[in-house]
């Protein structure tokens, strides 16, 4: 009888990982509840929330280069100028930052990590 119950105890839990990776519970002010379809590799959480200390990049911030790199395609140049357009955030904190090149294409989240290292904000 045992075995049995666990057994029934896994299947659950798989048909409830299951469906946790296909959709994601929504629930509303009014107290009612939807499943929203999604795909796994957008189950990430952000919120907009400003983290506890001031950041160094923030949006309309004037970024300069500090040495060649590629981003999605696009090569910029040490010395070159981009500006920051948004900084998404998750659970407090920075995680992916887009920029706006001087011809006006955007790049769309930059890890916050790579950002910090490969910019540095002007001065003035």
């Amino acid at each position: 009888m045992r075995s049995s119950a666990l057994l029934s105890h896994r299947r659950v839990l798989a048909r409830v990982g299951a469906a946790l990776a296909a959709s994601v519970v929504v629930f509303g002010a009014d107290g009612a509840e939807a499943a929203l379809p999604v795909r796994a590799a957008t189950l990430v959480r952000t919120s907009p929330r400003q983290p506890e200390g001031p950041s160094p990049l923030h949006r309309g911030a004037e970024l300069v280069a500090i040495r060649d790199l590629e981003l999605h395609r696009a090569r910029i140049a040490e010395g070159a100028r981009v500006t920051v357009v948004e900084v998404r955030f998750a659970h407090g904190a920075p995680v992916a930052v887009s920029l706006a090149l001087p011809d006006g294409y955007v790049l769309h989240d930059i890890a916050y990590e790579r950002v910090t290292q490969s910019f540095r904000p002007t001065r003035g």
